[in-house]
C-alpha cells in the first residue's frame, strides 16, 4: 500500500507541474482534464486504473482539440508511463 501511495504522489506532483505551464487560453481542455484526475487520485485509492485511463485521454484531448502543448506535456506522459510500467511490475 505504501508503494502505491508514493506512486500516486508521484503522478500527482507531475501533474501540478504541468499544469503550471499550461495556458488557461489555450489548454482549458487539458487542464480540465488533468485538474478531474488530479481530483481522482487524492481521493481513490485504486491509482493503476487511473493512471492509464489518464495516459490515453491526454493524447486523445490533445488530438481532439489540436492542442500545441508544451514539453512538460511530453514529460507527464512518459511520467505516468513509468509509474504504470513500476505498478504493473510491484503487482506481480
Amino acid at each position: 500500500m505504501k508503494n502505491s501511495k508514493e506512486k500516486s504522489i508521484k503522478a500527482i506532483n507531475a501533474i501540478e507541474n504541468t499544469l503550471k505551464n499550461l495556458d488557461i487560453n489555450y489548454h482549458k481542455p487539458l487542464i480540465d482534464l488533468l485538474n478531474e484526475y488530479n481530483n481522482k487520485l487524492n481521493t481513490q485509492d485504486n491509482h493503476v486504473p487511473l493512471i492509464t485511463s489518464l495516459v490515453n485521454k491526454i493524447s486523445w484531448c490533445i488530438l481532439e482539440n489540436n492542442l500545441k502543448v508544451p514539453p512538460e506535456v511530453s514529460e507527464l506522459i512518459g511520467t505516468l508511463n513509468s509509474l504504470q510500467t513500476r505498478f504493473m511490475v510491484c503487482k506481480f
